[in-house]
């Protein structure tokens, strides 16, 4: 499809898949930009999808996790989040179990200070209430600066931790936020562990 303003953008769409996938893949350009409108609708026609190449999920990430006492490892991809639980077990829906969720962001002009603000203020849009900071401050991970916090809270009324760490280099925030509903030191002391261990490309 070619949709659009002539007086301002117009946009090349192509949609296709088949009972297993979709893709959509667009492209815009200045209306009276002939050139860009040519390359664009050459390039939209290169497309192709490979349902057989295995896909790497961790390979666009800014970040890597080193080996680390944790016992955190990775489980899955779910859009920017990664979710990575003790020996990547999948039960993390139960709230049986601890999970860590790892989002990378750009950083533009904010400190790991503002990114964790604004970390704890998502989390209290979500059923959280009664907010408590237990600990906060600046730290280092492996040379970057980083700031970390622990904030008890209710869920549901019973009193959970949450822990949240961001790591920042150039123009990178690594945010970590992870969930402890038993308040339990050695959940928290596994999340710092995991922390620790991040290093950013």
């Amino acid at each position: 499809m070619r949709i659009g303003d002539p007086g301002n953008s117009t946009m090349w769409q192509l949609i296709f898949g088949d009972d297993s996938f979709s893709v959509m893949v667009m492209g815009i350009y200045p209306s009276h930009d002939e050139i860009s409108v040519k390359q664009i609708a050459e390039a939209i026609e290169t497309v192709r999808y490979d349902k057989d190449m295995i896909v790497d999920e961790k390979a666009a990430l800014a970040y890597i996790i080193k080996p680390n006492e944790s016992n955190f490892e990775y489980l899955k991809m779910q859009g920017p989040l990664a979710f990575y639980s003790p020996d990547g077990d999948t039960d993390i829906k139960s709230g049986s179990i601890p999970f860590v969720v790892v989002t990378q962001v750009a950083r533009q002009n904010g400190t790991a200070q503002s990114f964790a603000a604004t970390s704890l203020e998502s989390v209290l849009r979500n059923g959280f209430t009664n907010p408590v900071v237990k600990s906060k401050g600046f730290i280092t991970i492996n040379g970057n600066n980083a700031y970390e916090m622990e904030v008890k809270c209710l869920l549901k009324g019973k009193s959970v931790t949450v822990y949240i760490v961001v790591v920042v280099k150039d123009d990178t925030a690594v945010m970590v936020q992870g969930l402890d509903r038993k308040n339990l030191e050695k959940t928290i002391q596994g999340y710092k562990d995991f922390a620790d261990a991040i290093g950013i490309k």
